[in-house]
């Protein structure tokens, strides 16, 4: 017990500390001392006290003043009036103000503290009893409140007399609310007869605590289900009545349900698992299988139950043992131990076991899963050969993509931003920059790119992306020292998951035949201008000529002469054929190749015939000399004088490994067999022969071949084969 602290008011000094020594004779008391009301106010109420003895006569306040101030603040501590004052009206007021005891001082001083300490002790003692009491109801109303419980109290007709506040919580209905309520009222009418059933029993002490499982209606008219106990304490004067205590059960309830349904679902994922699975005890006996265990061993499972790994010939002796041992030393746990297992055909297969410790049916057991890895063990032998000629194949291409001349990448874009994958070793050769800066830092080239030519070398690679065709072009790039190269970047694209782009290709430094076709341009422009003089000159003076030969003809009547003059005509005729040849020739050379839309490039001046197309071809684009007009031009010319009785003229087109195929048709009388290739010759045909030996010439600029595939009597066809790279597909309209 913990000692009884006290505090003692006097306005007498001496009288104070002669209270403390007595008192503090008993060891179990500790006082303290306060000299005023108002000090002992203070001092309560930072500190507990057990008992408080004050005395009644004290300047400014008297000691029933005191008790009065303590009462009406709420302070229940025993107040002990020790007072020399012996009127009878002090007792009084003093007791009917809430004073434990009352005691005049006088007589013998041990006697007087004697009597002192004693009441200070009862006092306490029945203090600290109430308090216990109360602490003691406070418990167990909160426990009632909040347990997960409520109690009835009903009569022997169900009658409800008392109620645990509890069942707010639980029932959505309060205490009073409760009281005097029939029990049978709130029970589902499917669970009463039950329930009458067993509160008999309970009437007749039958009920051994036994719970009873029924279903209540709610608050808000749903039904939980609940779990009640019921005793009989009709005899207990303070109860008289059956007391019954209900659980709710609904998280049991669920629980159980759960579980029900977890066993039936590892039960189907037990039969019904792609994979053998085998219960067995702690010794190898097997307890259960599923279907698959008995498809690759071949047996029934009658054949299995009840007996071991080893008697089975599943495993032997050695591997038991191995596995018992792998088992130990994984505490419980084997993962993906390799065992080979005999199929019923005699095939030996390749199994990978899988063990636990589980319990089951109260008892240890172990669950063994096989894993068949016979045809993936096959596989990966497969796949490690095939590895090994990949990996001879990157090498190889590895030595080669290291000794190109330029620069062999894979560059990824997406959103417009590039990243290099991979460069090969002549990256460091081919401009002074490490290849770890290419991988980590490509924006060094994109920085070193002439700044109206960044762009376009995007816009090419999103064009290319647009179309499916391979990238082809050329930019410039300045050294740190300032000079300007020529670079060539061919590139096709593959597509990834995450919406990017990677591009596969190589940079080729072009600048000396950048220079040196600078330097043919130029030459060519200086032909070009003296061509250009000579054919505008020549012409005239064929013109004079020729009015001078119209003249002499005028004016001639010997018929011998003008024969003559007939064939000196037809030989300008022929000099004027050839300088106009001459001069388209000079002017394809003087051309740059460039992408040029096909669609625009068909002649629109036969209305009468217009020339039929797919629409796909509308967004054809092809990397061609730009006099390409001319070529239909000469087709169309072509199908119009000598196709006979052709009205139809059309184009068809289709994609192969080796290019994109343009054929154009007409269903005139056709090209005889003998002069298929004959008709592409310089002078050649029934006028000059040279519409189909300039159309060569201008699709040989850039690498495009043409033939003549028609069948005589059913028209021509002239198929133009464009190579991979020269040609694309844009979206643009």
């Amino acid at each position: 017990m913990s000692k009884i602290r006290v505090l003692a008011v006097d306005d007498e000094p001496y009288l104070l500390d002669l209270t403390k020594i007595f008192l503090e004779n008993d060891p179990m008391i500790l006082v303290d001392l306060a000299g005023s009301g108002q000090e002992a106010l203070t001092l309560v109420g930072t500190t507990f006290y057990d008992c408080l003895i004050s005395d009644y006569q004290m300047p400014s306040m008297d000691g029933l003043e005191l008790l009065k101030n303590l009462r009406t603040s709420g302070w229940d501590v025993p107040f002990i009036l020790f007072t020399g004052k012996g009127r009878e009206d002090v007792a009084v007021n003093a007791l009917n103000l809430g004073a434990s005891f009352y005691l005049q001082k006088g007589g013998g001083v041990e006697a007087q503290f004697t009597e002192l300490a004693n009441m200070v002790r009862r006092s306490a003692e029945i203090y600290r009893s109430k308090r216990e009491l109360e602490e003691s109801e406070n418990r167990f109303r909160n426990l009632l409140q909040q347990s997960s419980d409520f109690i009835l109290i009903i009569d022997p007709e169900g009658f409800i007399n008392y109620c645990s506040s509890s069942v707010k919580r639980i029932v959505g209905r309060s205490d009073e609310e409760m009281l005097g309520k029939n029990v049978f009222d709130l029970i589902h009418p499917e669970d009463v007869g039950e329930m009458k059933l067993r509160l008999e029993r309970v009437k007749r002490n039958e009920s051994r605590g036994d719970p009873v499982e029924f279903r209540m209606m709610m608050a808000n008219g749903e039904c939980s289900p609940m779990e009640a106990v019921g005793s009989n304490m009709m005899d207990v004067p303070s109860v008289e009545g059956l007391v019954i205590t209900v659980r709710p059960i609904t998280e049991r309830k669920k629980a159980e349900n759960d579980l029900r349904e977890s066993e039936e679902a590892y039960r189907t994922l037990f039969e019904k698992s792609p994979f053998p699975i085998a219960l067995c005890t702690l010794d190898g006996i097997f307890v259960d299988v599923n279907e698959k265990h008995l498809q690759i061993t071949g047996t029934r499972k009658e054949d299995i139950i009840g007996k071991g790994a080893v008697e089975l010939g599943y495993v032997g002796p050695e591997d038991f043992q191995a596995i018992s041992e792998a088992f130990l030393r994984g505490e419980g746990v084997i993962d993906q131990h390799p065992l080979e297992i005999k199929s019923p055909d005699g095939k030996v297969l390749k199994m990978l076991l899988s063990s636990r410790l589980i319990r089951y049916r109260g008892e240890p057991h172990i669950i063994n899963v096989l894993n068949d890895v016979t045809d993936l063990i096959s596989a990966q032998k497969a796949l490690e050969l095939k590895n090994e000629e990949l990996n001879e194949e990157r090498n190889r291409l590895q030595m080669i993509t290291d000794q190109s001349p330029g620069v062999v990448y894979q560059l990824f874009l997406k959103d417009d931003v590039p990243r290099f994958i991979f460069v090969s070793k002549g990256a460091e050769l081919f401009v002074d920059v490490p290849t770890d800066r290419w991988l980590n830092d490509p924006s060094w080239m994109f920085d070193r790119m002439l700044p109206e030519e960044r762009a376009q070398f995007l816009e090419a690679m999103r064009t290319s992306e647009r179309s499916g065709q391979m990238c082809r072009h050329e930019f410039r790039l300045r050294d740190f020292d300032g000079t300007v190269r020529w670079i060539l970047n061919t590139s096709s694209m593959s597509q990834r998951k995450d919406g990017g782009t990677v591009w596969t290709g190589t940079l080729t430094d072009i600048t000396e035949r950048k220079r040196r076709e600078e330097a043919v341009k130029q030459v060519n422009r200086q032909l070009s201008l003296v061509s250009s003089i000579t054919h505008h000159d020549c012409l005239n003076k064929i013109v004079a000529t020729e009015g001078y030969i119209d003249l002499a003809a005028s004016i001639i009547e010997d018929d011998a002469t003008i024969d003559l003059l007939d064939k000196a005509q037809r030989s300008i005729e022929a000099i004027r054929s050839e300088m106009d040849l001459t001069h388209d020739l000079q002017e394809l050379s003087g051309y740059d190749a460039q992408w040029v839309r096909i669609r625009d490039a068909i002649p629109e001046m036969i209305s009468q015939h217009p020339v039929r197309m797919p629409e796909a071809f509308h967004r054809l684009e092809v990397f061609s000399n730009p006099m390409l007009s001319k070529v239909f031009m000469n087709l169309v010319d072509n199908s119009m004088r000598h196709g006979g009785h052709a009205t139809d003229l059309w184009i068809e087109c289709a994609e192969d490994p080796g290019g994109l195929t343009i054929a154009f048709n007409d269903n005139g009388v056709g090209i005889p067999s003998a002069d298929k290739e004959r008709i592409f010759d310089r002078g050649y045909g029934k006028n000059t022969g040279l519409g189909l030996f300039l159309v060569r010439e201008v699709l040989k600029f850039t690498n495009i071949s043409i033939v003549e595939n028609g069948s005589e009597g059913q028209g021509a066809r002239f198929e133009l084969k464009v190579p991979p790279g020269s040609y694309r597909f844009t979206d643009l309209q």
